[in-house]
């Protein structure tokens, strides 16, 4: 039987986990999950899709059920800065081998009467192929504490609190996704290390 990351091992023994992540005879309720969000292939989510680097339909609202299952880390919890900010440690998570890493995040005010906005903690998959970083609706909405709708992009501190990066709206294909592109690796000088296929897990360090 061919296995496929995550491997859990080192987390949290969950035999429900077997469904998602392990044997690929074992990920139908996963792949029927994701086909609800690829029913489209219209001009302007083609476009989406490029710029994410590829589809990532796979990831959605189970995706982050089952992170917090295996590192009890929950997605858009408040959370706050630290001034230790990486390395960050990530899992290799599904079948299709994507970097998820947890970082903290806070959207720069846009207008000065708007209070402070939450700091959350958010679940990304790392993508080199793209260079654009982005949030999808949920979390653009808790982000921005739901005061200026749904915007299209914000500026956004993530990780490091010196440092902001632009993020757009996920869309189509991707549209559960958020996305750490290119862009934002380089704001922040980071990278994927220490990548280890024996216990799924990497880190997302600091030059």
């Amino acid at each position: 039987m061919h296995i496929v990351y995550l491997t859990i091992t080192q987390y949290k023994k969950d035999s429900r986990l077997n469904t998602y992540i392990f044997p690929e005879t074992r990920i139908s309720h996963m792949n029927k999950s994701s086909s609800l969000v690829c029913q489209t292939s219209s001009k302007e989510v083609e476009e989406t899709i490029d710029e994410c680097g590829g589809d990532l339909g796979d990831l959605n609202s189970h995706t982050f059920k089952i992170l917090y299952d295996v590192t009890e880390i929950e997605n858009l919890k408040q959370s706050e800065f630290s001034d230790n900010a990486f390395p960050v440690e990530g899992i290799i998570f599904g079948p299709n081998c994507r970097l998820m890493v947890p970082l903290d995040v806070q959207v720069v005010r846009p207008f000065e009467d708007i209070a402070d906005l939450p700091t959350l903690k958010v679940w990304f998959c790392v993508n080199t192929c793209s260079y654009k970083s982005f949030l999808n609706k949920n979390t653009m909405v808790l982000l921005t504490g739901n005061k200026i709708g749904v915007p299209l992009a914000v500026f956004a501190i993530v990780q490091d609190k010196r440092i902001s990066a632009e993020f757009h709206l996920s869309e189509g294909n991707v549209k559960e996704a958020n996305v750490l592109g290119m862009a934002a690796l380089r704001k922040l000088k980071s990278f994927v290390g220490e990548l280890d296929w024996n216990t799924g897990k990497f880190k997302l360090v600091k030059n």
